[in-house]
């Protein structure tokens, strides 16, 4: 190979790296955002963002060698705006949280504009300060990648452990079931649904009709059920492993997904067909689903473009330049309240799209396994009881209106769902946690929640008062399924993640147990 070859290929790999760091650069941030919350935030929550960063980044690009003809400089003037832009809202909130106060955009805006420009004049003069201050630059990029790369995968490695680890529980022998007969599965959660008796004593409100209109259609309703832990992370995934999560992961190790739980993996043994929906949540659990269904439904399957604006965006518009211009309200229609009201009705319609779908499910060939997250009562408080959109702040009349809003909705839904089913399918209504916890709520109440279960009668006369998912969902394996899993001690963690565990609170319930 000659000389003129080699620096050929050297100057058409360096122009390459010229033209990918600012993009690198730009991305850093998100996915950096993206494994600070990873519990809760999945890939298809940040698309849009990326996106949107993409174009923005090959826009600045092409301005500035429009201007500049040189790829180097263009690429420099790119990447520190790029950098100014996406860190602004990070450095007002340190800010903030140092001084103890909100300090003056205008103060931030200037000193750090005055920065930009003395480094655009020094890069735009000095050809050799161009040349270091460019490599520093990819060399920076490609590292805070792969950091964000190792993190991403370190995090996978422990939910493989997890994983490992958790497949050592009992798995079900289904090779002599059929499939055709086997019952659709509905597992409804809503969100923070405490309990009948915490209803009246805090928040003045009887949920007697919705208990009635349960025990009519043949739901077995524990008026003492309790959830087994404090947060929807920590229940759900409990209650689809069939068991407390300190007996099946080691202290120190991530969550497994319930993609791999022994309900999960008896149902898909069963060829059930998996049906999730699209909501604030979604992004916590993986199911591997069959089927993700949204109102805002796009060929890129899993990945909505459309609909309001979701809780990740919210964190990127507060840690980037976008903080001043929603604070500044420079744009109409672009501000806090706005956005939040953007949020909330995009959740109001998914709400009802959810409602409305449940309806419809019966009529897909089964056998289907529907995971339907519904988050209400849990705040936002926008649900007024005739199901109009109604905001407001008032935890207790706002929680009262949604609890209200979802009873009035339920049964007849519940009631479709048995009527068009053949055979009967089971189904479980149940909260996943109670109240969020304020200085009126304690966490016995915290722990309170609605457990409603219909489901072939061997498994119902095994039900009691105090039964807690753990042992439900056991009971409905060993009854539907063929499992042998033995009944546990009922035990509520007083804990929201898994670094509480070692130390977690037992809750016990003072309610009076009825038959």
């Amino acid at each position: 190979m000659s000389n003129n070859q080699s620096a050929g290929e050297k100057s058409f790999l360096y122009n390459a790296v010229l033209l990918i760091y600012p993009f690198l650069l730009a991305y850093y941030p998100i996915f950096a955002l993206r494994n600070h919350n990873i519990i809760y935030v999945d890939i298809s929550a940040i698309l849009r963002s990326l996106i949107l960063v993409t174009a923005g980044t090959m826009i600045i690009g092409a301005v500035a060698f429009s201007f500049l003809r040189d790829t180097e400089r263009s690429s420099i003037i790119t990447s520190l705006i790029i950098l100014w832009f996406l860190s602004y809202g990070h450095v007002y909130n340190q800010l903030e949280i140092t001084a103890g106060s909100p300090i003056r955009h205008r103060y931030l805006i200037g000193a750090s504009l005055l920065l930009l420009l003395l480094v655009t004049v020094l890069v735009l003069k000095k050809d050799q300060a161009v040349r270091v201050l460019s490599q520093f630059l990819a060399i920076v990029s490609i590292l805070l990648m792969a950091t964000v790369i190792y993190e991403s995968v370190r995090y996978d490695v422990g939910v493989y452990r997890a994983t490992a680890a958790a497949r050592q529980e009992q798995v079900l022998d289904t090779s002599s079931q059929g499939s055709e007969d086997q019952p659709d599965f509905y597992l409804i959660i809503l969100d923070g649904y405490t309990r009948s008796d915490v209803l009246k004593a805090r928040f003045e409100y009887d949920n007697a009709s919705l208990v009635q209109g349960l025990n009519e259609l043949g739901f077995y309703v524990a008026n003492c059920g309790q959830s087994n832990y404090a947060s929807t992370k920590l229940s759900l995934v409990s209650a689809m492993y069939v068991d407390y999560i300190q007996n099946f992961i080691e202290e120190g190790m991530v969550l497994p997904p319930l993609e791999t739980s022994p309900v999960n993996e008896t149902l898909k043994s069963l060829s059930y067909q998996t049906i999730t929906f699209e909501n604030r949540a979604s992004g916590q659990f993986d199911l591997k689903e069959d089927i993700r269904l949204s109102r805002n439904q796009t060929t890129f399957g899993n990945f909505v473009l459309r609909g309001g604006i979701n809780e990740f965006e919210t964190m990127m518009v507060d840690t980037t330049f976008l903080r001043f211009v929603v604070d500044a309200e420079l744009i109409p229609g672009f501000d806090q309240d706005s956005l939040q009201e953007w949020e909330q009705w995009e959740h109001y319609y998914q709400t009802q799209y959810i409602l409305t779908e449940l309806k419809n499910l019966p009529e897909t060939p089964g056998p289907i396994f529907v995971y339907a997250h519904i988050m209400v009562p849990h705040s936002p408080y926008i649900f007024a009881p005739d199901g109009s959109y109604r905001h407001t702040t008032d935890p207790i009349d706002g929680y009262r209106s949604n609890v209200q809003f979802i009873d009035n909705q339920l049964p007849s839904i519940l009631q479709t769902i048995i009527e068009k089913s053949n055979p009967t399918p089971i189904i479980i209504v149940m909260g996943d946690h109670g109240p969020a916890t304020r200085r009126t709520i304690t966490k016995e109440m915290r722990m309170a929640t609605l457990n409603a279960y219909l489901v072939n009668d061997a498994a119902k006369a095994q039900l009691y008062p105090s039964i807690t998912p753990v042992n439900a969902f056991r009971i409905i394996l060993n009854s539907h399924y063929g499992g042998t899993f033995p009944m546990l001690e009922d035990v509520s963690y007083y804990a929201y993640k898994p670094s509480e565990l070692p130390d977690a609170e037992t809750i016990v319930s003072d309610c009076q147990t009825t038959r």
